[in-house]
């Protein structure tokens, strides 16, 4: 069998694994967060039930508020490498530890008490709460306890309906040492290329097929 895409995203689509993360915590607390995968409700039943059936949340700018939209962006590796066996006689190094950065946009009517008290409450879940996301809401993953605050943009426009301000957070995070067997069992000895869901194959810049490990 194949080395799925779903198996390769499992451990590598870090802002499709940290986002629902953190949306989940903050869902958990009764606060309205949202990732990068929300679009505008249709107003049409049938049309958002599509939409959430092909994985997408679905937003009310007006209504949705107070809210927090999550962006997850991955930075650079940190230089820790494990070695990973792909077959019997090779072992190949990867890396096992990145940087990272959460932006939130921290959104409300414009009443700057209200405001400020949301913005505060957000601020303070990510200076005291992100160590529940392990165990809890990342099972493959873990942040490090090194948190860094990076920072506050506020854009405090009426004019436009909304007060907003933008939160940044700065993590360390690896892929726990558990997480690589899993994907361990499944490598095969051989190398196929990776196919899409019809059939075809996926191919780097130069037009060269992709190639991912297949049982033997």
């Amino acid at each position: 069998m194949q080395l799925t895409l779903d198996q390769i995203a499992a451990l590598y689509d870090f802002p499709g694994i940290f986002e629902p993360a953190l949306k989940n915590l903050f869902t958990a607390l009764e606060v309205k967060a949202f990732t990068m995968q929300a679009v505008p409700s249709t107003g049409n039943a049938a049309e958002d039930q599509a939409l959430l059936d092909a994985g997408f949340e679905l937003i009310d700018f007006g209504r949705d508020r107070p809210r927090v939209e999550i962006l997850f962006t991955p930075g650079a590796g940190q230089g820790q490498f494990r070695p990973l066996r792909i077959s019997s006689d090779r072992e190949i190094p990867v890396e096992t530890s990145w940087s990272g950065q959460f932006k939130l946009d921290v959104i409300t009517l414009p009443d700057i008490r209200v405001h400020r008290q949301f913005v505060t409450a957000v601020r303070f879940v990510m200076h005291t709460q992100l160590y529940l996301l392990n165990g809890n809401y990342l099972d493959r993953h873990r942040i490090q306890v090194d948190v860094k605050d990076s920072g506050t943009t506020p854009a405090m426009e009426s004019d436009k309906g909304d007060f907003q301000t933008t939160l940044l957070t700065d993590i360390d995070f690896s892929i726990q040492d558990e997480a690589w067997p899993e994907i361990a069992e499944t490598a095969p000895a051989t190398f196929e290329p990776l196919q899409d869901t019809q059939g075809n194959a996926f191919t780097d810049t130069k037009g060269e097929e992709i190639l991912g490990y297949t049982p033997p």
